[in-house]
C-alpha cells in the first residue's frame, strides 16, 4: 500500500492550506470605503446631539436671567429692570446681577451720569465714584450671558465704544431685551415707537425707540400693566449672528460690552434692547437701524427667547412678522397665537 503522505497532491494541498492568505489592495480599499460611509453617515448625528447639548445650555441661561428678572421685579415692588437706564446709561443686566450669582461684581458698579469708559486713559474709573466702575466691570467674562453655540470670536466687544482702551477689550452678550414691535413696515402701524432720540427732539438715527416691549421703556414698567399675557409675551431673546448678502450665517453680535444700555453721547442708540421690526434670522441692516438689528441665532433655523413668564421657547425664523410683532407686545391689547 502506498503512503498518502507522499502523495504529491496530499503534500501540495497541505501546503497551501498552510500560507497564511493577506488583503488584496482591492479588499482593503472596499473596507476603507465602508468604513468612509459608516462615519459619513454617524458624523451628522453626532453634530445634531452634541448642537442639542448647546441648545438646551442657552435655552437654560435664558431661563436663569428670565428668573433673574423676575427676581428683581419681587424686590422692586412688580416693577421690571430699565431696558437701559437713562441716568446711567448701563443695561438691565447690570441690575439683576445680584439675582444670578453676581453680588459682589454689582457692587463694584456706580450709577451717575457720564461715560462708560471714564477716567484717564479710559480705563473705566470714575472720579465721583472711588473704586467704582461701568464698562471696567464687562472686563469679566459671563457664561450666562454667551451662547454655547456661538463662536468664540463673538463673546468679546468689537466696537471701539466699548473698549477701555487698546488693550482692554470687554466681553458682550448675545442676549438682548425686547424693546418692543416696530411695524413700520405695516400699513397702517399699530405700535407706539419715538422717532426722537430719549428726552429729546432730534430726530433718531438709529431707527427709533419701540415702546411696547417689556424691556423697551427707559422708566421700569409694572408687571401688572403688562396686559397681553407674560406667557405670550416676549422678553429676552438671542443676538449673536447675521445673515450676510449670500444667505450664510455669520458670526457677531451688536458690538457692545454687556454693561451698556444707552448711548449717553446721543441719547439714540440702544445696546442692550432692540426693536423688533425684522424676521428672525434675517439679514442685517446698517446703523441706521442699530436699535432694530434682527434677533438671529446660530441654532439651525431657530432662535430662542425667554417669555415674560420666565419659560424660555424657541421660535422658527419661518415665523410671520405679524406674529412677532404681536409677541414683541406687552400691552398692544392683542394676544399671539403661536405654533
Amino acid at each position: 500500500m502506498r503512503h498518502l503522505g507522499c502523495h504529491p497532491w496530499f503534500s501540495h494541498s497541505s501546503e497551501r492550506r498552510g500560507v497564511s492568505r493577506g488583503f488584496t489592495l482591492v479588499e482593503l480599499l472596499v473596507v476603507i470605503a465602508i468604513i468612509g460611509v459608516l462615519l459619513a453617515l454617524l458624523l451628522p448625528a453626532v453634530q445634531a446631539a452634541r448642537e442639542a447639548s448647546r441648545r438646551i445650555a442657552c435655552t437654560n441661561n435664558l431661563r436663569q436671567l428670565g428668573l433673574g428678572i423676575h427676581a428683581y421685579a419681587s424686590a422692586k415692588a412688580g416693577r421690571l429692570p430699565p431696558g437701559a437706564d437713562q441716568t446711567s446709561g448701563v443695561s438691565w443686566r447690570v441690575f439683576i446681577l445680584p439675582f444670578i450669582e453676581q453680588g459682589s461684581l454689582y457692587e463694584k458698579f456706580h450709577f451717575l451720569a457720564g461715560s462708560h469708559n471714564e477716567g484717564p486713559g479710559l480705563d473705566g474709573a470714575n472720579s465721583g465714584a472711588p473704586g467704582k466702575l461701568k464698562s471696567g466691570n464687562a472686563l469679566t467674562k459671563i457664561g450666562g450671558f454667551l451662547c454655547p453655540s456661538a463662536p468664540a470670536n463673538t463673546e468679546q466687544a468689537t466696537h471701539s465704544s466699548s473698549c477701555l482702551n487698546p488693550r482692554q477689550t470687554t466681553y458682550g452678550s448675545h442676549y438682548c431685551g425686547v424693546a418692543g414691535p416696530d411695524d413700520r413696515l405695516a400699513s397702517p402701524s399699530r405700535y407706539k415707537i419715538s422717532t426722537t432720540v430719549l428726552n429729546g427732539t432730534s430726530p433718531s438715527t438709529m431707527g427709533g425707540l419701540a415702546q411696547q416691549g417689556m424691556l423697551g421703556s427707559f422708566a421700569a414698567r409694572r408687571i401688572s400693566a403688562l396686559s397681553d399675557g407674560l406667557s405670550k409675551t416676549l422678553m429676552v431673546g438671542e443676538l449673536l449672528s447675521q445673515t450676510n448678502n449670500t444667505g450664510a450665517r455669520v458670526p457677531t453680535q451688536d458690538g457692545a460690552n454687556w454693561v451698556r444700555g444707552l448711548n449717553q453721547t446721543r441719547n439714540d442708540g440702544t445696546a442692550s434692547c432692540k426693536n423688533v421690526r425684522f424676521a428672525l434670522n434675517a439679514q442685517r441692516p446698517d446703523d441706521t437701524f442699530y436699535n432694530a438689528y434682527p434677533f438671529a441665532s446660530f441654532h439651525p433655523n431657530t432662535v430662542v427667547f425667554v417669555m415674560g413668564d420666565a419659560s424660555a421657547r424657541a421660535f422658527s425664523d419661518m415665523l410671520d412678522l405679524p406674529t412677532l410683532w404681536t409677541l414683541s407686545s406687552a400691552d398692544g391689547g392683542d394676544i399671539a397665537t403661536t405654533p
